[in-house]
């Protein structure tokens, strides 16, 4: 098992505690961290092999895309998408 990720993505979100925070909404820079099993595609080298980014981002752009009071709560549906 191994753990891949992705850095500093950009994302706008609609996330606090008060109600403007949650109408105009702000910019986030988000990290993630998945495990995953790195055992066949670091042998192969084969794209097919390995994990699609693609879905941490969408999983990202998703959650955030909803209202939340807490980051934490965002940060949650990311790992729930």
């Amino acid at each position: 098992m191994g753990k891949i990720g992705l850095q500093g993505v950009a994302v706008f979100g609609y996330i606090g505690v008060a109600e403007e925070e949650r109408l105009i909404g702000r910019n986030f820079l988000v990290d993630i961290e998945v495990e995953y099993p790195l055992e066949v595609s670091s042998k192969s080298d084969d794209l097919k092999d390995t994990f699609n980014y693609e879905i941490l981002l969408q999983a990202i752009n998703i959650a955030f895309s909803k209202k939340h009071n807490l980051l934490e709560a965002a940060a949650f549906a990311t790992g729930s998408e």
